[in-house]
């Protein structure tokens, strides 16, 4: 049988946003240890999903975009079709990439891909360091999600209400879930036009709305917990049918919903 054929491009990148990625991607290891990476020529999309309960009728997405000339000093080409990195394994990797920090200017990133532009392997190096990670393949993480359709099923007018959480509140509520270790879920209701998020020994007052609902809602609170604020002090969530969304500066996460 005869090789694939192996192009490569390379990406550099200083520490300051090495370090700014590596943190988007700890925080999407949150998720999932498996993170696809989605490079054209204007952006990188960078997402984690996951799935549980016994029909794994409870998921989660979470994912973050970049313009490619905000993050990367220098490309070495431009991509005729999208580059598709997935990396099993990415807690590990993170852990690697941390020793990169420890040294001032750019690093780079030199991407391996095969005629179907997937990555191969990935080699990553500055003045002292050298290391190569090896691509996995798509079966992996088969799901084909592009930023135009992150965008069309998030569309924050088709839900059917919304509610602020402030920082605060979220930090205690954060705090105090892991008291519940038999408890794995949050408990959303509405109660005289408030709304409260808690477990099922206790809860907190998170908004006042003008809304109803005749069921509890439960999510995931696992998920729920790596709500980024970044920097603000309060964060907007919006509730469909069947999931909460939250978005902020860079990022959305998404969290399917039960209804009790």
């Amino acid at each position: 049988m005869s090789r694939i054929k192996t192009d490569n491009i390379i990406y550099r990148i200083n520490t300051t946003k090495l370090s700014e990625l590596l943190t988007k991607m700890i925080d999407l290891t949150r998720i999932n240890d498996i993170i696809k990476f989605t490079f054209d020529n204007q952006n990188l999309l960078i997402y984690s999903s996951a799935s549980i309960g016994k029909n794994d009728n409870i998921h989660a997405f979470k994912s973050y975009v970049f313009k490619i000339t905000d993050i990367f000093e220098k490309v070495s080409e431009e991509l005729e079709t999208p580059l598709i990195f997935i990396l099993d394994g990415a807690k590990k990797i993170t852990q690697l990439l941390r020793f990169y920090l420890k040294f001032e200017g750019i690093v780079e990133l030199k991407f391996y891909y095969n005629e179907d532009n997937i990555v191969e392997k990935l080699s990553i190096k500055n003045e002292k360091l050298k290391d190569d990670v090896v691509g996995s393949p798509i079966r992996v993480m088969r799901s084909s999600i592009d930023i135009k359709q992150i965008e069309e099923s998030m569309n924050t007018e088709l839900s059917d209400f919304s509610f602020n959480i402030q920082k605060n509140d979220f930090d205690i509520l954060k705090a105090k879930s892991t008291l519940e270790k038999d408890n794995d879920v949050y408990y959303l209701s509405i109660k005289d036009k408030k709304l409260y998020i808690g477990e099922l020994r206790s809860s907190i007052l998170i908004d006042e709305i003008d809304y109803e609902i005749e069921d509890d809602i439960r999510f995931p609170k696992k998920y729920f917990n790596t709500l980024n604020f970044e920097g603000a002090d309060s964060l907007k969530i919006w509730v469909f049918e069947q999931f909460i969304l939250a978005l902020s500066s860079t990022t959305n996460l998404l969290i399917t919903t039960e209804i009790i």
